[in-house]
């Protein structure tokens, strides 16, 4: 049986050390479980330190400055990119269809984002209320519920932050504060089936099938921003991983529709 090479490149915050190691082990299940695909993860950096409001905070996102480290991804000749941040949650979407253009523009590479794979992914839920959990301040809460809305997308009430700026300190959040904060958004709502974890510097992904488990009676589904990485890419390659086991390990989120139709 021939092999498939895949390359992946991703975009990281400086101040990042969730992503690497998390889709890592997620790539190693999706080649275990898929013997025919040999998927390798390639990396590339640009200054991002805080998370806030301000101006400065949103100058780290400028086009320009990641563009540079994309060009770098382009010489691996890697078969896809993608942006592993959130920050199209409060500068908006179009910030991170902009940043797909260019990709695609300038180097030819399919491209997508975490928080428009996440888009996508509810979008073929048929845009169910979803709960939210963040580090962030509630300010920058208030702001993702506003671009999601705009979307189509309505994030319910009693989300969860931590208050949280400085990206270094968002790394160091436990599991414990991440399970408890996702408890919180089930308890508000027995009616909740979706809650979004949106931050690529929390290491949810790992607690994800867990948390799943915990609340099987509702047939929840969490939508973690690091596998959102991930499912995103594959949707741009064209690897479908449903019903290979990948989701036995990481979460309900890789059986879930490839494309904009239909309903879990």
């Amino acid at each position: 049986m021939s092999t498939r090479t895949i390359r992946l490149g991703i975009l990281v915050p400086s101040s990042n050390t969730a992503m690497e190691p998390l889709i890592t082990a997620m790539l190693h299940t999706i080649n275990n479980t898929i013997p025919s695909l040999h998927i390798t993860a390639h990396f590339s950096r640009f200054r991002v330190t805080q998370i806030s409001l301000d101006a400065t905070a949103h100058s780290q996102f400028d086009l320009p400055t990641i563009m540079r480290a994309v060009s770098l991804l382009a010489d691996a000749k890697v078969d896809a990119i993608s942006w592993g941040g959130t920050s199209a949650g409060w500068l908006g979407l179009e910030t991170d269809t902009a940043l797909c253009e260019a990709i695609e523009a300038e180097v030819g590479i399919p491209a997508s984002t975490a928080t428009l794979a996440l888009v996508e992914l509810l979008h073929g839920l048929g845009d169910p209320p979803v709960g939210l959990v963040t580090p962030y301040i509630p300010e920058m809460n208030a702001a993702i519920k506003k671009t999601f809305a705009g979307a189509g997308i309505a994030i319910a009430d009693h989300d969860q932050c931590l208050g949280i700026t400085d990206n270094n300190e968002i790394g160091e959040v436990s599991d414990e504060q991440v399970s408890s904060m996702v408890r919180e958004v089930l308890a508000a709502s027995e009616d909740l089936r979706f809650v979004m974890v949106f931050c690529t510097n929390l290491s949810a992904a790992r607690l994800t099938p867990l948390l799943e488990r915990e609340y099987q009676g509702r047939d929840p589904i969490l939508l973690d921003s690091i596998s959102a990485v991930v499912w995103g890419l594959l949707r741009k390659i064209g690897v479908d991983t449903r019903g290979t086991g990948v989701a036995e390990q990481w979460g309900r989120m890789f059986d879930l529709p490839r494309a904009s139709a239909g309903k879990a």
